[in-house]
Formats: C-alpha cells, sequence, structure tokens
C-alpha cells in the first residue's frame, strides 16, 4: 500500500513536470497576445480578439495591467524619443518608434513645433510615418515638409500630399484623418474592462482617466467610470 502511495505521488509530480503541462501557461499568453495584437485589426479579426480577450479574464486582466497606459507624455521622455529615433540601430530606433505610436508626440508638442525641430534623416521620416500612422520605413528619404492649410488645417507634402491632423481630440482610427490604430485597440480594451465591471477593471479605467484630457481613449475611459457608477 506504501509502495502504491509512493509511485501515484511520483507520477503526479512527472505529470507536473511534464511538457504538456508546463507548456500550457506559454500557449495560453501567446494566445492572449495574439488577440491582443489582433485587437488593433479590422473587422472581422477585432471582434474575434474581443471574444477571445473575454473568455479568459484572469489572463487578459494580466495583460491589460501591463499594456494600457495612461494617454501622457513628458517633453523629457519625448525628447529622449526622439533621440532614440535618430539612431540607425533598429534595436533602438524601433521600439521608440512603436512607444511613439501610442504615446503621440503632439501629447507634449504641438505639431507645427514638433516640425520646426525635427529637420533631420531619418528621424523626420520617421516621426512622420507615426504622425500619419503610417508603416516604419515607408517614406524613407523622402523630403516631408507641413504646409499650413487656411486658418485651422495642415497637410503633409512630400511628391502627393496629405492631412497632417494637429488635434488631440480628432485622433482616431475613423473618418479621413490619419489612423491611430494603438488608440483604437486601448479603445476596444476599455470597452472590455466595462464589460467586466471588476474592482480591478475599474482600477485601470481610473488610471486610464488621468492622461490627456482631450485624447479619445481618455475620453472614453471617463465615460465607462460614469456608467459604472450608476445605479
Amino acid at each position: 500500500m506504501l509502495y502504491s502511495s509512493t509511485m501515484t505521488v511520483s507520477v503526479f509530480l512527472a505529470m507536473l513536470a511534464s511538457p504538456l503541462l508546463a507548456d500550457e501557461p506559454a500557449e495560453k499568453e501567446s494566445v492572449v497576445m495574439t488577440a491582443w495584437r489582433d485587437l488593433e485589426k479590422d473587422e472581422p479579426e477585432s471582434t474575434r480578439a474581443l471574444l477571445q480577450l473575454s473568455r479568459d479574464r484572469i489572463a487578459t486582466m494580466a495583460l491589460l495591467r501591463g499594456q494600457l497606459k495612461p494617454l501622457k507624455l513628458t517633453g523629457d521622455r519625448m525628447k529622449e524619443l526622439i533621440v532614440q529615433l535618430s539612431n540607425d540601430d533598429e534595436k533602438i530606433w524601433k521600439p521608440a518608434f512603436e512607444e511613439l505610436e501610442y504615446f503621440d508626440p503632439r501629447l507634449a508638442l504641438d505639431l507645427s513645433t514638433l516640425m520646426d525641430i525635427v529637420q533631420a534623416t531619418p528621424v523626420r521620416q520617421r516621426l512622420v510615418e507615426i504622425l500619419s500612422g503610417r508603416q516604419a520605413g515607408t517614406l524613407m528619404n523622402e523630403d516631408v515638409t507641413l504646409r499650413k492649410i487656411g486658418d485651422d488645417a495642415y497637410n503633409f507634402v512630400s511628391g502627393g500630399s496629405w492631412w497632417a491632423e494637429h488635434k488631440i481630440e480628432r485622433l482616431k482610427n475613423q473618418g479621413w484623418g490619419n489612423p491611430k490604430k494603438k488608440w483604437t485597440r486601448a479603445l476596444r480594451a476599455i470597452s472590455l474592462l466595462e464589460h467586466f465591471g471588476t474592482p480591478e477593471a475599474v482600477a485601470i479605467l481610473e488610471d486610464m482617466a488621468t492622461g490627456h484630457p482631450e485624447a479619445h481613449p481618455t475620453v472614453a475611459a471617463k465615460e465607462c467610470l460614469e456608467r459604472l457608477q450608476r445605479p
């Protein structure tokens, strides 16, 4: 009987150490991270991603705690990121590019001043790619200028021309303006947090509500909190 019990414990410990069980958290994390990436895509991928994230609240909440940050960008941090963006090493400039896709430079400095300050190649081209929702490298070596149109509008000019949004409240991934896919993903995640409605979800919403007052995700977080507080 003692021998049998010992064997049972051994088998149990072996099962715990087996690759199948050891890999399960990693597989779950991979599924959640894939859904997080897909959440910024168009339909139907984004809806599928939202449904996937809603299935596993524990893993999703852990992800959102790390990924959702209030939209605040200090001038000092923006300068650091611009310096990194000018680096030739992809391991340095690319993370800065990705951070600025979310923490948009216009949160810290107005568009006109930004374009006056950042003149060198390739940092200017990379900055414009961020400001206009383009993929990194699409404007490589192109001479991009900012032109004022009327009293309250700008466009970027490089061969052709395209819209250059300078107002934070108009930065959305919809309509005819520049896409902000990272903000669209944040908006969808904020809706998911409202759906969860747990104290932890509310805490993340409260944090998001401290961001730039005109940024769409900040406004959405405040609206979610108001709805959750209603009787």
